[in-house]
């Protein structure tokens, strides 16, 4: 569990042939597996071919495929952002670390950068955001 009481995400790396392993055991195309995740079926496919998988997508795959947590891709923003933040009384690089985001990174989030989707999704995860 977070410092907060939500769910933790695990960060460790995938093998891109066990990913693709994975995805076909479930009987997913690309493009449904990826959806399901907020990445794009092109993204998903680099990310098959050993490109490297962001931080916060990889938490998303165990969330989704492992733990069956269904992610909302709602939008997020950037006032609501820093009020989840200051609530449970974490800094910013604290808040951004628990979902793979630098504190410089997260900061850009807060004041007005689009957040991906599948990084909306699993800050709604971590931090019990509805």
């Amino acid at each position: 569990m977070s410092p907060i009481g939500q769910k933790k995400p695990c960060f460790k790396t995938f093998i891109a042939g066990k990913l693709k392993e994975r995805r076909r055991k479930l009987k997913l195309n690309q493009g449904k597996f990826w959806w399901a995740l907020g990445v794009t079926q092109s993204g998903g496919s680099r990310y098959e071919s050993s490109r490297n998988i962001p931080k916060f997508v990889r938490a998303l795959i165990r969330f989704v495929y492992n733990d069956k947590v269904k992610p909302n891709f709602k939008p997020l923003s950037p006032k609501k952002l820093k009020e989840v933040r200051q609530k449970i009384g974490l800094n910013q690089k604290d808040f951004w670390m628990a979902v793979g985001v630098t504190q410089s990174g997260g900061s850009r989030y807060e004041n007005g950068r689009n957040l991906p989707r599948a990084l909306r999704a699993l800050i709604r995860i971590v931090y019990g955001i509805k």
